[in-house]
């Protein structure tokens, strides 16, 4: 374990809101109770079963969460995790009003667009861009995970014909009937596509996919040579700069079940046949089908990703201590100040 903070004390890194509290004992709950089963799993980039690195026994809200690393790899990710069913009935009931502490109001729906309005925007630019796309009319950009669908509005608003999944009816209306836009119930591996998306959306959604080999299988089953996979996950090497000085644990979270850095993307997708057209440690990440046979050589990120980390609490500690002394030296400046004028 990188720390004894991150020991399975129940306690929360987050100051939880008073529906985030009840959430978290509900699941707590169906976890005591054995609702919420956990199983063992494989790594989905090299296959290791059995050998692993605990790191983290919490997540930030204090729920029981055992993030490891693959030892052959280096891929972060929960094990044991919950099977899928839990996983369904958590998304189903407790995700939402446990990650952004409020209930999917008509008022609260119309926040969470406007505010994912940036994101799509971004998401719209990046692919534009990395891709060289000069018109999106002829463009079929589909989401998976797509929410209210705000990532999609700008590509719609470009032309482009737009398709989102989703698992979620409250989100998904929403979308359809407020801002017009073309969103399903289901997931990539039910949806009957009538053509190949020429755009493949994936915005801090692969992260919480189980089966990655289902996923990916099917990914290349309704792309086509010319389809741009786009992937955005929270990279594993640009957690400082995510949360500046707080831990790195803001960044866990048990409904996250893999941990990226760009490299260990760039493995997965290169098991499955695509290569890699750009990214960064963000991660944002643009990819396609390869033309050629892709060498699958790993090199183990395993010491590389303990090593970040394992910094990350040394420069936290530090600053710490430097904000702690500055201010036990400006309170001692104030006694002195205070002494002076009696």
């Amino acid at each position: 374990m990188l720390s004894k903070k991150y020991i399975n004390d129940g306690k929360p890194f987050l100051i939880l809101n008073q529906l985030q509290q009840q959430v978290k004992r509900e699941v707590e709950e169906k976890i005591k109770n054995g609702v919420y089963i956990f199983e063992k799993t494989r790594c989905p980039i090299c296959e290791n079963f059995s050998d692993f690195d605990t790191l983290f026994k919490k997540d930030k809200f204090g729920l029981e969460c055992n993030v490891a690393a693959c030892k052959k790899c280096g891929l972060l990710m929960i094990n044991p995790r919950m099977t899928q069913n839990a996983y369904n009935d958590f998304y189903d009931k407790e995700y939402r009003r446990l990650y952004f502490g409020k209930e999917a109001t008509e008022d609260n729906l119309d926040i969470d667009f406007e505010q994912k309005t940036p994101r799509g925007i971004n998401i719209f630019e990046f692919i534009k861009e990395k891709a060289n796309i000069k018109e999106f009319n002829n463009q079929y950009v589909v989401e998976i995970g797509c929410c209210s669908g705000a990532n999609l509005k700008p590509f719609k608003e470009a032309g482009a014909q737009i398709t989102g999944l989703d698992l979620d009816t409250k989100y998904l209306n929403y979308g359809k009937i407020h801002k017009a836009l073309d969103l399903n119930y289901g997931s990539i591996s039910d949806f009957k596509f009538e053509k190949s998306p020429d755009i493949i959306i994936y915005s801090h959604v692969l992260e919480h996919i189980l089966d990655l080999d289902k996923e990916l299988k099917r990914i290349k089953e309704i792309s086509k040579a010319s389809t741009y996979i786009y992937i955005e996950v929270p990279g594993i090497l640009n957690f400082l700069n995510r949360h500046n000085d707080k831990t790195y644990i803001m960044s866990i979270g048990i409904a996250h079940t893999f941990y990226f850095s760009l490299n260990s993307l760039k493995y997965l997708f290169e098991k499955y046949g695509f290569e890699l057209v750009y990214g960064d440690e963000f991660v944002r990440a643009l990819f396609r089908r390869s033309e050629r046979d892709i060498q699958y050589d790993i090199n183990n990120l395993y010491v590389v990703h303990n090593n970040y980390l394992k910094n990350i609490e040394r420069i936290i500690f530090f600053r710490k201590t430097k904000i702690l002394k500055q201010k036990i030296k400006n309170k001692i400046r104030k006694i002195l100040w205070k002494t002076k004028k009696l």
